[in-house]
């Protein structure tokens, strides 16, 4: 896509859409109003949020990035919130190595286990991943037979915007989410902050680099893709026909690059 056809998408981006939820997150207000939304729950009025956190525990390990990452001031609580577009079928997977990942990367060497804070992961999802048409699914760890609760403060929340709750407040955020409906101060503020963004001649330069970084990368993988294939079809090749042709023989009519040969060791 070019430059001009990215710059028409930019300026209709949605507020589902990663690269606005993200930015329009960094907006302290709004973040604690969405948090307040979804948990129900009061945040200080100073605390530090970052988009795009990336966290990565080791050399060889998957990394993650978080879209919205928030630390109240003392550290003693964390709000992981996600939105989810596309139902890609891993989500109760994928929330527990987000939350695990966290918990490694804020426990530092030699300190206690009580020091981890209460951990909040949360999907904002265009999609019911369960099934059963719930608004908002909340899971914790406890015992399935007496039903007490393990008490580790981990809280993986799921809000499904196709759901309905009467929790006016929070159906009006869901209908923003799913359908840009702006219905309420909350959802106009939000949708004002979008605008902005969308208006931003920087924010647009970054999405539309970040866009043409992603299909170089996706083009330079194919290109390598094909690459690979020819290399393991070359192999299968002289494997096959070495005892009966000579080796030039087999490059010439394969028409071997000097790399290849290299590659193939021949």
């Amino acid at each position: 896509m070019d430059r001009t056809a990215l710059e028409k998408e930019y300026a209709s981006l949605p507020f589902s859409d990663n690269f606005i939820f993200t930015h329009v997150m960094e907006n302290l207000k709004i973040a604690a109003k969405v948090i307040k939304l979804i948990l129900s729950e009061e945040l200080p009025d100073i605390f530090d949020t970052h988009i795009e956190k990336v966290v990565e525990t080791s050399v060889g390990v998957h990394g993650v990035r978080y879209d919205v990452y928030v630390r109240t001031p003392s550290g003693g609580v964390i709000y992981n919130i996600e939105m989810q577009q596309l139902d890609r079928k891993n989500l109760p997977k994928r929330m527990r190595y987000y939350q695990a990942t966290g918990d490694t990367s804020f426990l530092q060497k030699n300190t206690d286990y009580n020091a981890l804070p209460k951990y909040y992961t949360v999907f904002i999802c265009k999609y019911d991943p369960f099934g059963h048409g719930l608004a908002l699914y909340q899971f914790q760890n406890y015992d399935t037979v007496n039903h007490i609760p393990l008490g580790d403060d981990t809280y993986k929340v799921v809000l499904n915007v196709n759901g309905r709750t009467d929790r006016k407040e929070l159906q009006s955020f869901m209908d923003y989410v799913r359908d840009g409906i702006v219905s309420d101060n909350t959802t106009r503020e939000i949708d004002e902050e979008v605008h902005q963004i969308r208006q931003s001649s920087i924010l647009m330069k970054d999405y539309i680099d970040m866009k043409v970084h992603d299909d170089e990368m996706k083009n330079e993988g194919r290109a390598e893709g094909r690459a690979e294939g020819r290399l393991e079809l070359l192999k299968k090749a002289v494997a096959s026909l070495k005892s009966s042709m000579s080796i030039e023989a087999i490059v010439k009519m394969f028409e071997i690059s000097e790399l290849e040969r290299k590659m193939l060791a021949i």
